[in-house]
């Protein structure tokens, strides 16, 4: 596993706990707005009861009041079952990269020990053959040595050969000349 991938992996999961933080918080207000209006319900229904003693007159209007606030809460603890549901899946996914991420720690691991045993073989590689890599680079390194001596060899001898062919030339000339 690379590091881009074990990278994006760990972007994933940081989105994952934020998307987690977020819908925790949500729950969290809307259990919030649920004890708010809860209290008001039951502040609500006290009024609602003085006034009932007081006046039968207002006791249908309440009743609808009352009716449209359950009716939010009920909306609302339907919100909080999606919320809670989708929070139920994050869980999962991030149970799921976790695991993900402890295969990619036995990969690693498994690519250490591969990494160790290569290691191994080429440093057995280096001993059993440093000498004879070292004698052939030692043989090599003279070559130029020699290279140079066979040129300036080659040199003297093509100067040679030079003022031999203008000897041999000057000859025919003047053997030609007779």
């Amino acid at each position: 596993m690379t590091e881009k991938e074990s990278n994006k992996i760990w972007k994933v999961l940081f989105e994952i706990q934020n998307t987690l933080h977020t819908a925790e918080e949500r729950r969290t207000q809307s259990e919030e707005v649920l004890k708010n209006n809860y209290k008001e319900i039951m502040a609500n229904q006290k009024k609602d009861e003085a006034i009932l003693q007081e006046l039968k007159s207002g006791q249908e209007e309440m009743k609808n009041e009352l009716g449209k606030t359950q009716e939010e809460v009920g909306k609302m603890h339907v919100e909080l079952g999606k919320t809670q549901g989708e929070v139920g899946k994050l869980n999962g996914e991030v149970g799921k990269l976790n695991g993900e991420v402890g295969k990619l720690h036995i990969e690693l691991g498994k690519t250490n020990t591969e990494l160790r045993k290569l290691s191994q073989t080429v440093a057995r590689i280096e001993y059993e053959h440093g000498g004879k890599i070292q004698a052939i680079l030692d043989t090599i390194s003279s070559y130029p040595e020699k290279f140079e001596s066979i040129e300036n060899r080659l040199e003297s001898i093509e100067t040679k050969i030079d003022r031999h062919s203008d000897q041999i030339y000057c000859l025919n000339s003047k053997v030609q000349a007779f």
